[in-house]
């Protein structure tokens, strides 16, 4: 389980996603919310790696 109280952009949240391990962020600016939410959604290409 991976903790991040100060999640930011969340590149903790990306490693952990890509190594499947359960984690969980905390972060109190919308923004950085907002965009966490993009980036980890169908239209971001931030999950996808090249093959």
């Amino acid at each position: 389980m991976v903790l991040n109280p100060f999640a930011g952009s969340n590149t903790t949240g990306f490693v952990a996603q890509t190594l499947q391990c359960p984690w969980i962020y905390f972060e109190i600016n919308n923004d950085y919310v907002t965009g966490s939410r993009y980036c980890f959604s169908q239209d971001s290409d931030y999950l996808k790696t090249e093959q």
